[in-house]
Protein backbone atom coordinates (compact mmCIF):
# COMPACT_ATOMS: atom_id res chain seq x y z
CA UNK A 1 0.00 0.00 0.00
CA UNK A 2 1.00 3.63 -0.61
CA UNK A 3 0.48 6.37 1.94
CA UNK A 4 -0.57 9.03 -0.56
CA UNK A 5 -1.04 9.45 -4.30
CA UNK A 6 -1.04 12.85 -5.96
CA UNK A 7 -2.87 12.73 -9.30
CA UNK A 8 -1.94 15.42 -11.77
CA UNK A 9 -2.29 16.05 -15.51
CA UNK A 10 0.96 17.52 -16.78
CA UNK A 11 -0.28 18.05 -20.34
CA UNK A 12 -3.28 20.05 -19.09
CA UNK A 13 -1.15 22.08 -16.68
CA UNK A 14 1.38 22.97 -19.38
CA UNK A 15 -1.49 24.06 -21.60
CA UNK A 16 -2.94 26.13 -18.74
CA UNK A 17 0.21 27.73 -17.32
CA UNK A 18 2.75 27.45 -20.13
CA UNK A 19 6.18 25.87 -19.75
CA UNK A 20 7.61 28.34 -17.23
CA UNK A 21 4.44 28.35 -15.14
CA UNK A 22 4.39 24.57 -15.02
CA UNK A 23 8.05 24.56 -13.89
CA UNK A 24 7.00 26.64 -10.88
CA UNK A 25 4.18 24.17 -10.13
CA UNK A 26 6.60 21.24 -10.38
CA UNK A 27 9.01 22.83 -7.89
CA UNK A 28 6.17 23.37 -5.43
CA UNK A 29 4.98 19.79 -5.93
CA UNK A 30 8.46 18.44 -5.17
CA UNK A 31 8.47 20.56 -2.01
CA UNK A 32 5.13 19.03 -0.98
CA UNK A 33 6.41 15.49 -1.57
CA UNK A 34 9.54 16.26 0.50
CA UNK A 35 7.37 17.67 3.30
CA UNK A 36 5.29 14.48 3.31
CA UNK A 37 8.46 12.40 3.52
CA UNK A 38 9.59 14.43 6.54
CA UNK A 39 6.20 13.59 8.11
CA UNK A 40 6.84 9.89 7.51
CA UNK A 41 4.52 9.57 4.50
CA UNK A 42 5.44 8.00 1.18
CA UNK A 43 3.88 10.08 -1.61
CA UNK A 44 3.75 9.02 -5.26
CA UNK A 45 2.92 11.50 -8.04
CA UNK A 46 1.11 10.08 -11.07
CA UNK A 47 0.69 11.98 -14.35
CA UNK A 48 -2.54 10.65 -15.83
CA UNK A 49 -1.70 12.20 -19.22
CA UNK A 50 1.44 10.05 -19.58
CA UNK A 51 0.77 6.72 -21.40
CA UNK A 52 3.88 5.01 -20.02
CA UNK A 53 2.96 5.92 -16.44
CA UNK A 54 -0.61 4.77 -16.83
CA UNK A 55 0.51 1.42 -18.29
CA UNK A 56 2.16 0.70 -14.92
CA UNK A 57 -1.31 0.74 -13.39
CA UNK A 58 -3.01 -1.11 -16.27
CA UNK A 59 -4.80 2.07 -17.20
CA UNK A 60 -5.24 4.31 -20.22
CA UNK A 61 -3.78 7.80 -20.32
CA UNK A 62 -6.18 10.76 -20.29
CA UNK A 63 -6.07 12.25 -23.79
CA UNK A 64 -8.94 14.70 -23.19
CA UNK A 65 -8.44 16.34 -19.79
CA UNK A 66 -12.10 17.45 -19.71
CA UNK A 67 -13.42 13.89 -20.09
CA UNK A 68 -15.10 12.74 -16.89
CA UNK A 69 -15.00 9.11 -18.03
CA UNK A 70 -11.28 9.15 -18.84
CA UNK A 71 -10.34 10.82 -15.55
CA UNK A 72 -12.51 8.56 -13.41
CA UNK A 73 -11.24 5.42 -15.15
CA UNK A 74 -7.61 6.49 -14.78
CA UNK A 75 -7.99 7.29 -11.09
CA UNK A 76 -9.79 3.98 -10.48
CA UNK A 77 -6.90 2.05 -12.06
CA UNK A 78 -4.33 3.94 -9.97
CA UNK A 79 -6.23 3.30 -6.73
CA UNK A 80 -6.72 -0.38 -7.54
CA UNK A 81 -2.98 -0.78 -8.11
CA UNK A 82 -1.60 1.32 -5.23
CA UNK A 83 -4.39 1.23 -2.61
CA UNK A 84 -3.39 4.63 -1.20
CA UNK A 85 -4.47 5.84 2.22
CA UNK A 86 -4.94 9.32 0.73
CA UNK A 87 -5.72 10.49 -2.79
CA UNK A 88 -4.96 14.10 -3.72
CA UNK A 89 -6.23 15.71 -6.94
CA UNK A 90 -3.91 18.45 -8.10
CA UNK A 91 -5.41 21.64 -9.55
CA UNK A 92 -8.91 22.78 -10.44
CA UNK A 93 -11.70 21.28 -12.56
CA UNK A 94 -10.13 22.71 -15.72
CA UNK A 95 -7.27 20.21 -15.18
CA UNK A 96 -9.06 17.31 -13.44
CA UNK A 97 -12.81 17.78 -13.89
CA UNK A 98 -15.54 17.47 -11.33
CA UNK A 99 -18.10 14.86 -12.32
CA UNK A 100 -21.59 16.23 -12.94
CA UNK A 101 -24.07 14.29 -10.83
CA UNK A 102 -27.83 14.51 -11.05
CA UNK A 103 -29.21 16.91 -8.47
CA UNK A 104 -31.21 14.80 -5.97
CA UNK A 105 -33.29 17.85 -4.92
CA UNK A 106 -36.12 18.10 -7.50
CA UNK A 107 -37.14 21.67 -6.65
CA UNK A 108 -33.63 23.09 -6.93
CA UNK A 109 -32.93 25.15 -10.04
CA UNK A 110 -29.55 23.48 -10.69
CA UNK A 111 -29.94 20.27 -12.67
CA UNK A 112 -26.40 19.05 -11.95
CA UNK A 113 -24.02 18.98 -8.99
CA UNK A 114 -20.30 19.20 -9.90
CA UNK A 115 -18.62 16.80 -7.50
CA UNK A 116 -15.44 14.92 -6.55
CA UNK A 117 -17.57 12.29 -4.78
CA UNK A 118 -17.21 9.65 -7.56
CA UNK A 119 -13.42 9.78 -7.18
CA UNK A 120 -13.90 8.75 -3.54
CA UNK A 121 -15.76 5.60 -4.61
CA UNK A 122 -14.64 2.47 -6.43
CA UNK A 123 -18.02 2.29 -8.20
CA UNK A 124 -17.58 2.57 -11.97
CA UNK A 125 -18.77 5.76 -13.63
CA UNK A 126 -19.56 4.26 -17.03
CA UNK A 127 -20.56 0.73 -18.01
CA UNK A 128 -21.17 -0.26 -21.60
CA UNK A 129 -20.93 3.37 -22.62
CA UNK A 130 -23.70 4.40 -20.19
CA UNK A 131 -22.70 7.00 -17.59
CA UNK A 132 -24.07 6.73 -14.07
CA UNK A 133 -24.73 10.17 -12.56
CA UNK A 134 -26.78 9.02 -9.57
CA UNK A 135 -25.37 10.40 -6.31
CA UNK A 136 -26.40 7.27 -4.39
CA UNK A 137 -24.10 5.11 -6.54
CA UNK A 138 -21.05 6.77 -4.98
CA UNK A 139 -22.29 7.29 -1.42
CA UNK A 140 -20.42 4.21 -0.15
CA UNK A 141 -17.11 6.07 0.10
CA UNK A 142 -14.01 3.85 -0.04
CA UNK A 143 -11.26 6.47 -0.52
CA UNK A 144 -10.06 9.58 1.33
CA UNK A 145 -9.97 12.25 -1.37
CA UNK A 146 -8.82 15.86 -1.30
CA UNK A 147 -8.08 18.48 -3.91
CA UNK A 148 -5.69 21.44 -4.07
CA UNK A 149 -7.55 23.64 -6.58
CA UNK A 150 -5.86 26.17 -8.78
CA UNK A 151 -7.89 29.14 -9.98
CA UNK A 152 -9.99 27.98 -12.93
CA UNK A 153 -8.90 29.20 -16.37
CA UNK A 154 -6.22 31.44 -14.84
CA UNK A 155 -2.77 31.26 -16.43
CA UNK A 156 -0.87 32.42 -13.35
CA UNK A 157 -0.17 29.42 -11.04
CA UNK A 158 0.35 31.64 -7.97
CA UNK A 159 -2.92 30.57 -6.29
CA UNK A 160 -2.16 26.86 -6.71
CA UNK A 161 1.44 27.26 -5.54
CA UNK A 162 0.36 29.23 -2.47
CA UNK A 163 -1.97 26.43 -1.42
CA UNK A 164 0.70 23.78 -2.05
CA UNK A 165 3.08 25.71 0.20
CA UNK A 166 0.41 25.87 2.90
CA UNK A 167 -0.13 22.12 2.63
CA UNK A 168 3.62 21.49 2.87
CA UNK A 169 3.86 23.64 6.00
CA UNK A 170 0.81 22.13 7.70
CA UNK A 171 1.23 20.72 11.19
CA UNK A 172 -1.35 18.46 12.81
CA UNK A 173 -3.22 19.65 15.88
CA UNK A 174 -5.34 17.88 18.47
CA UNK A 175 -8.80 16.71 17.45
CA UNK A 176 -10.27 18.87 20.20
CA UNK A 177 -8.90 21.98 18.48
CA UNK A 178 -11.30 21.44 15.58
CA UNK A 179 -14.50 20.74 17.50
CA UNK A 180 -15.33 24.42 17.87
CA UNK A 181 -16.88 25.29 14.52
CA UNK A 182 -18.54 27.94 12.41
CA UNK A 183 -21.42 26.68 10.25
CA UNK A 184 -23.58 28.82 8.00
CA UNK A 185 -26.39 27.73 5.71
CA UNK A 186 -28.67 29.28 3.15
CA UNK A 187 -31.97 29.68 4.97
CA UNK A 188 -33.68 27.19 2.64
CA UNK A 189 -31.07 24.49 3.33
CA UNK A 190 -30.96 24.86 7.11
CA UNK A 191 -32.46 21.41 7.87
CA UNK A 192 -29.90 19.61 5.71
CA UNK A 193 -27.06 21.64 7.23
CA UNK A 194 -28.23 20.91 10.77
CA UNK A 195 -28.18 17.17 10.03
CA UNK A 196 -24.65 17.39 8.63
CA UNK A 197 -23.38 19.43 11.56
CA UNK A 198 -24.99 17.02 14.02
CA UNK A 199 -23.20 14.11 12.31
CA UNK A 200 -19.82 15.85 12.50
CA UNK A 201 -19.94 17.82 15.75
CA UNK A 202 -22.91 16.29 17.66
CA UNK A 203 -24.69 19.64 17.73
CA UNK A 204 -27.12 21.44 15.43
CA UNK A 205 -25.62 24.87 16.12
CA UNK A 206 -25.62 26.80 12.83
CA UNK A 207 -26.12 30.31 11.46
CA UNK A 208 -28.48 30.94 8.57
CA UNK A 209 -28.33 33.50 5.79
CA UNK A 210 -30.58 35.44 6.00
CA UNK A 211 -30.30 36.97 8.53
CA UNK A 212 -26.54 36.38 8.98
CA UNK A 213 -24.43 38.14 6.37
CA UNK A 214 -21.33 40.22 5.74
CA UNK A 215 -19.67 41.82 7.60
CA UNK A 216 -21.00 39.86 10.58
CA UNK A 217 -19.60 36.61 9.14
CA UNK A 218 -16.03 37.94 9.33
CA UNK A 219 -16.28 38.10 13.12
CA UNK A 220 -17.51 34.49 13.31
CA UNK A 221 -14.62 32.81 11.47
CA UNK A 222 -12.31 32.31 14.46
CA UNK A 223 -12.95 28.52 14.88
CA UNK A 224 -10.67 26.29 12.79
CA UNK A 225 -13.58 24.27 11.33
CA UNK A 226 -15.84 26.00 8.79
CA UNK A 227 -18.94 24.48 7.15
CA UNK A 228 -20.55 26.59 4.41
CA UNK A 229 -23.73 25.47 2.65
CA UNK A 230 -24.75 28.56 0.69
CA UNK A 231 -25.38 29.57 -2.90
CA UNK A 232 -22.51 30.51 -5.18
CA UNK A 233 -22.20 31.71 -8.72
CA UNK A 234 -19.95 31.11 -11.67
CA UNK A 235 -16.97 33.49 -11.65
CA UNK A 236 -18.07 34.92 -8.27
CA UNK A 237 -16.05 34.67 -5.07
CA UNK A 238 -19.01 35.39 -2.78
CA UNK A 239 -21.44 33.03 -1.06
CA UNK A 240 -25.13 33.98 -0.88
CA UNK A 241 -28.06 33.12 1.32
CA UNK A 242 -31.63 33.28 0.06
CA UNK A 243 -35.15 32.84 1.32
Amino acid sequence: MTDKVVVTNVAAQKQKYGGSGYSQVLRALRMLVAADEARGMKTIVVDISDPSEMRRYRGTAVSNHRSEVQNKNAIDRICEALEPDYLLLMDGPDVIPHILLNNPIPKDRDRNVPSDLPYASDAAFAKGGVENRDVATYSAVTRVVGRIPGATEVRDPASLISQMKSAAAFKSRRREDYLSHFAISSYLWRSSTERSIDSIFRTESIKTSPPTGSPKVRRLLAPLSHFINCDGGKELSQFFGRR
